[in-house]
């Protein structure tokens, strides 16, 4: 899909984003909001709150935000949603009829699923069903007509970081890291997503040489 007509719009606060365990559902689980407005009541009135519009690869750094320990993921993902802001909700029902505060279960388990997708996706040679059933559930997806013709507009992060995911796999753009199984847009012959994992998978090569 031409750039021109596909747009990720998304709110980021620019004062940033914090962890605590109070949240809209009223629930103990530490979950990401905008600082100072745990229930997403406020966000929208304060005047460093903008739409962005961000490049289709960016579910590039959303995968790799799930890499590292516990406390590095947690930090990963805060310095993702104070880059590219974070939405909040997400659909992670089994069903896909609920919707869930930004826990960092909930958006670790989102990832792993864009991972398990892209791995079912190579055995299959097609996107698995229940990724077909999510993409058709996701909202905040709006058409708009304009003089150029017609328009898209993704405007919450779960649904942007998936439709752009899956169109980059509808163009075989899409390769898996040989080391952590991450997928990444890669150039053709690359067997890594990082510089890190090409280390580490050269020094497992040597290893089994030996």
């Amino acid at each position: 899909m031409n750039q021109d007509l596909y747009k990720n719009k998304l709110l980021v606060v620019g004062r940033g984003y914090e962890w605590s365990s109070h949240n809209w559902t009223g629930t103990e689980a530490k979950a990401l909001h905008p600082k100072g407005d745990p229930t997403w009541n406020k966000y929208l009135e304060w005047e460093d709150t903008n739409y962005v519009v961000h490049p289709n690869s960016f579910w590039t750094e959303y995968v790799k935000t799930a890499k590292g320990s516990l406390d590095q993921q947690k930090q990963n993902l805060l310095e993702f949603a104070n880059k590219y802001g974070v939405s909040n909700y997400l659909v992670s029902d089994k069903n896909l009829t609920e919707v869930s505060p930004p826990t960092f279960l909930n958006l670790i388990n989102d990832i792993n699923d864009m991972v398990k997708a892209t791995q079912q996706f190579n055995e299959m040679g097609k996107a698995p069903q229940w990724v077909i059933d999510r993409l058709n559930k996701f909202m905040n997806i709006r058409t708009k007509f304009g003089a150029s013709g017609l328009n898209f507009e993704i405007t919450d992060t779960q649904s942007a970081v998936w439709v752009a995911w899956y169109l980059d796999l509808m163009k075989g753009a899409i390769k898996t890291c040989e080391h952590c199984t991450n997928p990444y847009l890669g150039r053709a012959g690359s067997k890594t997503c990082s510089t890190s994992c090409r280390v580490m998978l050269s020094k497992k090569k040597k290893k089994g040489d030996k």
